[in-house]
């Protein structure tokens, strides 16, 4: 929620503001002397306060998707990312059960600026993760179709355990002149967050999810995500690699 001050201030919203503020006086319970005289010299922790209860209250107009993410978020970094704007896609009739992701843009502040890396070092909390020699995942991986710092975004995507093999033995350069859209690396870093969150499993123990939609700084290579050795691992592959095991998973807008 924007802090006040934040917007230009106009006459109309000037207007619009008094008139708000009007209104919570005039429904605000009856509060005790103590903690009035307490939020008098603390207010920034009434600021805090009335921002959570907004958020709180602004959930009964979220959709269950988003509610389910509110969840997911608070049960990975403890914290509710605000989701009242986000645009939540058609959800595709024809593909069997689908599942949605949802981007917050808030991992930013949340991981120090280092979505990729910030987040799977909190997934270390829940289970074995593997990512070779690298150490700061964000340094790596650069170009994305998608970034949550455009803001937060939803996709869909099939909910299956194995990645498509209807995408498989295709390269990332193949699938590019096909038009297809598949997952960045945080996106699946999240698909396998709310999986695992609600099955105890990971994802992708026999095929390797193709992340198409990122790639490796300089080199172009492509990340590789499976769970077949028994923990989750991100690798790379060239991307002109083909392989029957090694699919994309399938993006919906």
């Amino acid at each position: 929620m924007p802090r006040a001050g934040s917007t230009p201030m106009n006459p109309t919203l000037h207007k619009q503001s008094l008139a708000f503020g009007g209104l919570v006086l005039q429904q605000l319970p009856l509060i005790p002397g103590g903690q009035m005289q307490y939020y008098i010299r603390n207010p920034k922790s009434l600021r805090n306060m009335l921002e959570r209860a907004f958020e709180l209250d602004m959930i009964d107009t979220l959709n269950q998707d988003l509610i389910h993410w509110q969840i997911v978020y608070v049960k990975l970094v403890g914290k509710t990312p605000s989701l009242s704007g986000i645009r939540v896609p058609q959800k595709p009739e024809d593909q069997g059960p689908m599942r949605l992701i949802v981007v917050a843009k808030e991992i930013l502040d949340w991981t120090g600026n280092r979505p990729l890396q910030g987040t799977m070092n909190v997934l270390k909390n829940f289970f074995t993760c593997g990512q070779g020699q690298v150490v700061n995942l964000d340094a790596v991986i650069v170009n994305n179709d998608r970034d949550l710092r455009n803001g937060s975004y939803a996709i869909w995507v099939k909910d299956v355990r194995e990645a498509d093999e209807k995408n498989a033995n295709k390269s990332a350069k193949d699938l590019a002149t096909l038009n297809h859209l598949g997952l960045t690396l945080l996106e699946r870093i999240l698909l396998e967050v709310d999986y695992y969150l609600e099955h105890g499993e990971h994802l992708d123990v026999i095929n390797i999810t193709l992340c198409s939609g990122s790639r490796v700084n300089g080199n172009e290579d492509v990340p590789l995500v499976d769970s077949g050795g028994g923990w989750f691992d991100i690798d790379y592959g060239s991307p002109t690699g083909r392989s029957l095991r090694i699919c994309s998973r399938s993006v919906y807008l």
